[in-house]
Formats: structure tokens, C-alpha cells, sequence
């Protein structure tokens, strides 16, 4: 039986809050497409507010993922973390670069799909470290396979001992 840990809700509550964020700033940022809209001046307000609007939303995502992260890796040992940040971090970037690339013109969409394939083993390799920081086989690293939702899942996950059980709160805040 796990030990009820009160911070736990907060990295939770801050992954999801960040993947709404994401999606909402992604979504205004595609919907402002130029194309969509006449020549004139009210229409160009529009696009403007909304691809603002959009970089604001997606900008506050991230940063709440960070926060999710960076509560939930206090127990990962250095290297540990640097790998995590490293694969997941560089995955993550691939993959948003990519799905913009993807929706633009055949050669760009064609490099963006690429980027997309490459991103998978970085963020994979990142996921896997992560979980394992956390007390967790390795293994389970293959949720990176399922993107950022996968990476939600290694986030809820609660820091285990090696013993595999959690850590007492005194414990998880020691640094390593």
C-alpha cells in the first residue's frame, strides 16, 4: 500500500492543467491560418489575436509541464535527471516541431513526418530513464511511445524506494 503523499495531487494537477493549456494554444494557433480569413483589417486583428493568443496558451502549457516535472524528478539522482531532460526534452521538441512542419507544404510536411519518426527513440530513451529514476522497471519507459500522454502516465506515477515502495515524504525531500 502506498502512503498518501498531499503533494501528489500538485504535479498532477499541473501536467493536466498543462495539457489543456497545450491544446487550447495549438488549437487557436492552427485555427489563426491566414487562409481562413478576407483581406481585411478586422480580419487581421483576428489572426493576430489568435496566433498570440495561441503562443500565450501553448507558452503557460510548457511551463506548467516543467513544474510537473521538476516536483516530480526531486528524487531522480543528477545524471539521472540530465538523461530524463535530455530525452524527453529533445523528444518533445522533435515531435512539436514536426507536427508543425507536417501541416505545412509537401517537402516541409515530408521533413516534418521525419522529425516526427526521430523524435520517438529520444523521447523513448528519456521515458525510460525517467521511470527508472522513479523506482520503476525501465520498461515501463515504453509509454514514451504514446507521446505526451505517456509521459502523463510516468508523471502520476509516484516515486519509489528501491525496496519498491514509496519513500517517506522525509526521504523524497533529501537530495541526493
Amino acid at each position: 500500500m502506498v502512503p498518501h503523499n498531499p503533494r501528489f495531487g500538485r504535479p498532477l494537477a499541473n501536467a493536466i492543467g498543462g495539457l489543456v493549456l497545450i491544446a487550447v494554444g495549438l488549437w487557436m494557433a492552427a485555427i489563426s491560418d491566414p487562409k481562413r480569413f478576407g483581406l481585411e483589417p478586422a480580419a487581421d486583428r483576428e489572426i493576430v489575436l489568435l496566433a498570440g493568443g495561441g503562443l500565450l496558451c501553448t507558452a503557460l502549457g510548457i511551463l506548467f509541464w516543467l513544474a510537473a516535472i521538476r516536483q516530480t524528478t526531486r528524487s531522480l539522482s543528477p545524471g539521472r535527471i540530465h538523461r530524463t531532460n535530455v530525452g524527453v526534452g529533445g523528444g518533445m521538441a522533435l515531435q512539436m516541431i514536426g507536427f508543425f512542419l507536417a501541416g505545412a507544404t509537401d517537402e516541409q510536411s515530408l521533413m516534418g513526418g521525419l522529425l516526427v519518426v526521430m523524435s520517438i527513440p529520444l523521447l523513448v530513451w528519456g521515458c525510460f530513464s525517467f521511470a527508472a529514476g522513479k523506482g520503476y522497471p525501465a520498461l515501463l519507459g515504453l509509454f514514451g511511445l504514446l507521446g505526451i500522454v505517456g509521459l502523463l502516465v510516468l508523471l502520476i506515477l509516484p516515486p519509489r524506494a528501491a525496496g519498491g515502495v514509496a519513500p517517506s515524504s522525509a526521504e523524497a525531500d533529501t537530495p541526493d
